[in-house]
């Protein structure tokens, strides 16, 4: 038998998440790239069609939902999935263009647009795009001053934020953010994808020289002479080469 104070809570949560105007979860508690991993796992089990039952949604990552509620308000942080009362979950628009991209230049928007679902992480991109980024106590600062996080909690977000960004490729070496580049989605080919493909052709052999003439003279044991002169070649040359020979044969 169902435990009937556990459903009304179930349902209160769903209300709670669904009702209208109100914020879900205004602090994501994981990065993007994991998040994206947990939808995908939600999409390959379930699809992407209607919408799917919390505890579906669980156990297509292999957890109980009473585990994963702050996960799921994550997802809906960044725009992955969203949650209708008494329905369940569904994989966004967003989430289908980050995973089949038509091109890079899509995915790199596709990923600016799921940080920016974030109230937070929307206003430290507004704040720090096109410059170079702060220490981790900086940005912290600004959570705690802007958004009235607790400093345990601006940290945790703070260092979200940045591995967000490093993952994605949006902060150089050198500290300086820029939204608009990030790593290209094309997968590089493993080490061993290729290795039963057959060897490649060898190289056109090189373009005889037109200027010259290479004349195979014969010698005794199976040895081999060669003699290059002008194509252009006059008597007098002959006649000079014929005399460099007669003095290396008197010597």
């Amino acid at each position: 038998m169902e435990d009937k104070s556990t459903s009304a809570i179930d349902a209160q949560d769903e209300q709670d998440e669904s009702r209208k105007g109100s914020k879900v979860n205004s602090v994501p508690i994981k990065g993007l790239r994991e998040i994206l991993a947990f939808s995908d796992n939600v999409y390959k089990e379930l699809g992407d069609h209607g919408y799917h039952d919390k505890n579906a949604v669980a156990r297509a990552n292999g957890l109980s939902y009473h585990t994963i509620k702050q996960t799921l308000s994550t997802c809906q942080q960044y725009g992955l999935l969203i949650n209708k009362y008494g329905e369940g979950y569904k994989l966004t628009d967003l989430f289908i263009s980050i995973v089949h991209p038509k091109n890079d230049l899509e995915y790199n928007e596709s990923i600016v647009a799921s940080l920016n679902s974030s109230e937070i992480f929307r206003g430290l991109n507004d704040a720090f795009n096109n410059k170079r980024l702060p220490a981790l106590s900086g940005i912290s600062n600004t959570l705690i001053r802007d958004y009235g996080l607790k400093q345990d909690t601006a940290s945790k977000v703070a260092a979200i934020y940045v591995d967000n960004l490093k993952d994605f490729g949006f902060i150089d070496q050198n500290g300086f953010v820029t939204l608009s580049k990030g790593v290209s989605r094309t997968p590089e080919p493993k080490a061993d994808e290729h290795k039963n493909d057959p060897p490649p052709p060898p190289p056109p052999p090189d373009k005889p020289d037109e200027t010259i003439l290479d004349i195979l003279i014969p010698l005794k044991e199976k040895r081999q002479a060669h003699l290059i002169i002008p194509m252009e070649y006059k008597d007098e040359d002959i006649n000079r080469i014929i005399k460099f020979v007669d003095a290396l044969k008197n010597e």
